[in-house]
């Protein structure tokens, strides 16, 4: 795996580090979606509130996944 699918794997196997590492140099929205949601579990509310605003940016459609996710919770 690589790129995205290499930061999914690492994020549920609870490697934050690497799977911010296996996103670097994806600016996709869905890419700054899961840096939200790593941000968020770090407990940098900021970042997680940046890079979610540029995933909504890039996918409007976004917006509604955050405003269920449990991930997120602490940006509401």
């Amino acid at each position: 795996l690589t790129g995205y699918n290499a930061a999914i794997a690492e994020y549920q196997n609870g490697n934050l580090a690497a799977a911010k590492k296996a996103l670097q140099g994806d600016n996709s929205a869905n890419a700054e979606y899961l840096r939200a949601v790593i941000a968020a579990k770090e407990g940098n509310v900021t970042a997680a509130k940046a890079a979610l605003q540029s995933a909504i940016a890039k996918d409007a459609s976004l917006a509604k996944k955050a405003a269920k996710d449990v991930n997120l919770a602490a940006l509401r």
